[in-house]
């Protein structure tokens, strides 16, 4: 049977034959003459044995050696644990072979090494210094070179002093002397370890311990825990390997960090919902080896940590982070070291990895900090202001006794500034808040991983449904999509609607007042975070932040310095007795710790997001009865949210006193009329209770106050849930385009309300209106949608034209659809999901596809196509399947696409094609053809139009050339 041996096997057995083959012929008497360094030495003991029976001794007893010296080096390679690929391994051995075979190893090089091997495997390196690079070696295989190196040394001293001087002995008493050898080489290899000055016991479990340091890496940190959320129904605790997403993050060159988006419904259910980042976190840290990464409170810096340390565990990096493989990962959380000294390498497990640390072999992690490992430190901001400068020596430390270690360092801004590392080599980059595709990421992987709980409170199938109704609800709240921008908020949303059966309070004022409870206090208690001022409880907190919320939306400002915002708590602590802290500490530790207050640049203090400022003003302005203030600042874009907040938060005095007086301004301001009473209708969302007399009049103002385009829809929708009580039963009455705006207002109020509302609109024929009702579909689920909206609708002529991917398995559910257009830009399809699609005659896939293109046979009406194949290349035979095409468009095409089929589509008239070249023959083979737009991929020749005489349209769009036209 034939047995394959791999390179790697082969690698080693010549290394090990190279150190048997050289300390053979050393004590061989013709050892001096420099040819015999090319002959076996089974041919030069051989020299003196004149029977093949003692030649094949000899290759025996050979052999038997070299299998001990074999064995012995294995083990090295095993190390590896899959961070070089076997023909880098190979080299490196085969490169170790080349190194013995071109070494002098006379008798006088050996004992000028005092045949010792340290001194061997140094002269070795210091006289063949070029050998690793001559191979090609990369970092890691030099450093696998060298360990074998040094065994080898130590194999070559051990064989030379057993075989002892031979100058004067017969080649027959060598075979007897070769057994005898082989025992004695074997026991004594046995028992020296491998050693050096990290390694002093040898490194024999390194590899061993390796492996179950990572497992309880594993079992340890890939694990993602929401603190703070008062969920009742669940524990929540996910995979943070599912649950994570990529962020985007700025370098320190850029301004800050974005500051929100523009609020659309629909956006979320939309592949394309928002663009990326120019650079993502994975993209920033394989570019620097030294991070300081900075963020806001609940950013995702800690959550990146952990995902950087689970992925080295896994071997999993990819992309602009695959070098990073094969590193140990050790995680610090400064927290843990408070007012303590921060550990050296040989403590670094006591915190991460105390079950095993006793277990570790000395002098362990200063030998994987040696070979490559990953320090990730979380939280400078954790630790008090005095013991950072300590954390920067305790760093500058390490990489001086350790240059080649990869460290990410994370902290708040306000405790960091990005200059803060940046004498000991780090980058500093900070963490933005989410996009809108970033939020529907992080949705989508945080269901997925609650999946694996284990502890729901729904059965698991149910899953998608509430991950739907959460991206419709953020759909329809510009409030919900700004908390969103932040992962933890958004996590804070994905468990509570969850946990309440999909019903977030469409009174926003519990989400906020969560959000404030989870960072003033309950997360540092969750995380067992060190409090400095411990008499400082999240009440006091929340007054102090009422304080100078107030102070800074009655200045009209978002921002104020350290000295104002001092006096502003000076002033508060005045009458809180129990705190006896200066002002200013209490605002250092409420920069670093509340998570709502921040310091974005040095004495530039503001909150980390302005919904918190609005929610906690107007919480102070209900608390101080603070009505006047508020109406003088009414007709300011600037105060509304603070108002609505402010109706929510209010006693019933303040509130009808607030409530009344917008009515009345509104009587008595003419320019501010529609502004004024919209804001009071708006105030009807948060306000628990409203006065009978006010209710009415607002009732009464929302009832005559019907959308007159699609521009007022927004404004009134602004209203909220309390608008949809008031919109007309039906819209007979209206013209159609007021039907029409009419309809745009209940989809963007959105929710159950919104969805009944539509459902009575549903049978009005008009074009505009049902063409309106297809449009809101994207702001809604789209099962439910189609189920109570569209499946008895008339629709425009019967046709729908469908913009997002996710509508299509719900087109079935359309009774009258006779016409179905599918326009995707920027959203990639699954050909897959026109499966079921009806009535398909116009797709057009501007993003591409996914999947099978002859899918498209299954739909022969279709009579236009336009589709961008991705420079791949296709079997375009589907095409004559597809008997009514009479337009085609085909973009991004491979220069070598066959084209030859579009000759045979005989009702063509309209060809778009871009990426090849055509020639005059393709083209007199189009006769019927009445438009053509062309975008070669280099220089073409004009010429080639010659066969189509009789073209009523040509557009070219030409390289270096500006287009002619577009394809329509």
């Amino acid at each position: 049977m034939k047995v394959e041996v791999g390179v790697v096997e082969t690698a080693l057995l010549r290394a090990a034959g190279s150190v048997v083959t050289r300390a053979g012929k050393l004590w061989l008497g013709r050892r001096r003459e420099q040819r015999e360094r090319e002959t076996s030495l089974i041919e030069l003991i051989g020299a003196g044995i004149t029977d093949d029976l003692g030649l094949r001794r000899a290759a025996r007893r050979r052999d038997d050696i070299v299998d001990i010296v074999y064995e012995r080096l294995k083990p090295l390679v095993r190390r590896r644990d899959g961070r070089l690929p076997d023909n880098e391994i190979a080299a490196a051995l085969n490169a170790v072979a080349d190194t013995l075979d071109a070494a002098d190893l006379s008798d006088e090089a050996l004992f000028a090494d005092d045949v010792d091997p340290a001194l061997l495997a140094t002269r070795l390196r210091r006289e063949l210094p070029d050998v690793p690079s001559q191979a090609g070696l990369n970092e890691a295989a030099v450093h696998l070179y060298g360990r074998v190196l040094d065994d080898c040394c130590v194999c070559v001293t051990q064989l030379v002093v057993q075989l002892g001087p031979f100058q004067a002995r017969a080649a027959v008493r060598m075979l007897e002397r070769l057994t005898t050898v082989a025992d004695s080489l074997a026991q004594v290899l046995a028992r020296v370890p491998v050693t050096s000055l990290d390694a002093p016991s040898g490194d024999r479990h390194d590899d061993e311990f390796r492996t179950r340091y990572l497992s309880h890496v594993l079992d340890k940190l890939d694990l993602l825990e929401l603190f703070g959320v008062n969920v009742h129904r669940y524990q929540l605790r996910t995979p943070l390997s599912i649950a994570y997403i990529s962020l985007a993050v700025t370098g320190t060159s850029a301004r800050g960090p974005r500051r929100g988006f523009r609020w659309d419904p629909g956006r979320f259910r939309h592949d394309n919902a928002g663009g990326d980042a120019s650079v993502r976190a994975e993209q920033a840290l394989g570019n620097a080896d030294r991070i300081l990464l900075r963020g806001d409170a609940g950013s995702g810096k800690t959550t990146l940590l952990q995902w950087i340390a689970i992925t080295a565990a896994r071997h999993g990096f990819t992309g602009d982070l695959e070098p990073w493989n094969g590193r140990t990962p050790f995680l610090i959380r400064l927290r843990d070291y408070v007012k303590q000294a921060l550990p050296p390498p040989e403590r670094f497990l006591d915190k991460l990895a105390a079950t095993i640390a006793g277990r570790m072999p000395a002098l362990w992690v200063h030998r994987r900090l040696t070979a490559g490992a990953i320090l990730l430190v979380d939280g400078v901001d954790e630790v008090p202001e005095s013991q950072r400068r300590e954390v920067r020596e305790w760093l500058r430390g390490l990489l001086r006794e350790y240059p080649d270690l990869r460290v990410v360092v994370t902290s708040r801004p306000a405790a960091a500034s990005a200059r803060w590392l940046n004498t000991e080599g780090f980058t500093s980059i900070i963490l933005e808040r989410m996009s809108p595709a970033d939020i529907k990421a992080l949705i989508r992987h945080w269901h997925d991983a609650v999946r694996r709980a284990g502890d729901l409170p729904c059965e698991p199938h149910r899953l998608p449904g509430y991950e739907q109704r959460l991206l419709v609800q953020l759909d329809s709240s510009a409030h919900l999509q700004n908390l969103a921008a932040s992962p933890l908020l958004c996590a804070m949303l994905c468990a509570l609607n969850l946990d309440r059966d999909s019903n977030l309070p469409r009174n926003r004022m519990d989400i906020y007042q969560a959000a404030v409870d989870m960072l003033l206090h309950k997360r540092d208690d969750k995380r067992g975070v060190h409090n400095e001022l411990p008499e400082l409880t999240s009440s006091d907190q929340a007054l102090l932040l009422q304080e100078i919320a107030w102070w800074l939306t009655e200045n009209g400002r978002t921002e104020l310095s350290r000295e104002e915002a001092a006096k502003r708590l000076e002033q508060r602590l005045a009458g809180i007795r129990h705190i006896t802290a200066p002002a200013t500490a209490v605002l250092e530790h409420m920069i670093q710790r509340s998570g709502i207050l921040r310091e974005p640049i040095p004495d530039r203090i503001d909150f980390v997001h302005r919904t918190f400022q609005e929610y906690l003003a107007a919480r102070e302005a209900a608390d101080q009865g603070r009505a006047g203030a508020l109406l003088m600042h009414a007709h300011l874009d600037t105060w509304r949210e603070t108002i609505i907040l402010a109706a929510g938060h209010a006693h019933t005095p303040v509130r009808k006193e607030l409530l009344a007086g917008l009515l009345t301004l509104a009587d008595r301001q003419p320019q501010h009329t529609r502004k004024l009473r919209l804001l009071a209708a708006a105030c009807l969302e948060t306000a628990p209770a409203v006065d009978p007399e006010i209710l009415a009049r607002i009732r009464a103002f929302l009832r005559g106050l019907m959308p007159r385009s699609l521009a007022e829809a927004r404004s009134l929708a602004s209203v909220g849930e309390p608008l949809l009580v008031e919109l007309p039963k039906d819209l007979s009455t209206l013209s159609e385009a007021q039907a029409a705006a009419t309809v745009q207002t209940a989809a963007l109020v959105n929710g159950p309300t919104a969805l009944n509302t539509l459902a009575r609109y549903a049978t009005d024929p008009r074009p505009r209106v049902q063409r309106q009702l297809v449009t809101a579909w994207d702001y809604f689920d789209p099962s439910d949608y189609a189920d109570h909206v569209l499946a008895d609708a008339p629709l425009d002529n019967g046709s729908v034209t469908i913009r997002s991917a996710t509508l299509l398995p719900a087109l079935p559910r359309l009774r009258h659809l006779t016409d179905t257009h599918i326009v995707l830009q920027a959203q990639k399809l699954d050909l897959d999901l026109l499966a079921d699609v009806p009535h398909l005659t116009r797709a057009s896939f501007f993003a591409g596809f996914t999947g099978n293109i002859q899918e498209l046979a299954k739909h022969p009406d279709l009579d236009y196509l336009a589709i961008d194949v991705d420079r791949q290349r296709q079997n375009l035979s589907v095409l004559q399947e597809l008997p009514n095409l009479a337009d085609l468009g085909l973009y991004s095409l491979a220069p070598s696409q066959d084209l030859a089929v579009l000759t045979r589509l005989q009702k063509l008239s309209g060809l778009s094609l871009a990426g090849v070249l055509v020639s005059d023959e393709f083209l007199a083979g189009l006769p019927v053809l009445e438009y053509l737009w062309l975008a070669p991929p280099a220089a073409w020749d004009p010429g080639n139009l010659s066969p189509l005489t009789n073209l009523p349209s040509l557009s070219l769009d030409l390289p270096d050339e500006p287009p002619e036209a577009s394809p329509g």
